[in-house]
């Protein structure tokens, strides 16, 4: 369930998250900041409404994220 518009570079590092990319590779790939990045994946886990608070571990948020953003993917091409 998306909760509000991706914007262009939402879109681009979702789908670098889904290709398994590393945080570390997705800043270098795309020359951001650590504190820019960090702001994408807030806004990214806010629209598709991941913020569960006792999900702690970042790398099972990571996950819930990508597998949302497959789901979002697919609906958009069927639709």
């Amino acid at each position: 369930m998306l909760l509000g518009k991706l914007t262009n570079r939402e879109k681009e590092i979702a789908e670098l998250i889904t290709q398994c990319y590393s945080d570390k590779q997705i800043m270098n790939k795309l020359f951001i900041a650590k504190s820019t990045y960090k702001t994408y994946l807030s806004n990214l886990y806010e629209k598709f409404g991941i913020y569960d608070p006792n999900e702690k571990e970042h790398s099972v948020k990571r996950l819930r994220l990508a597998f949302a953003f497959l789901d979002y993917k697919q609906k958009n091409i069927e639709a």
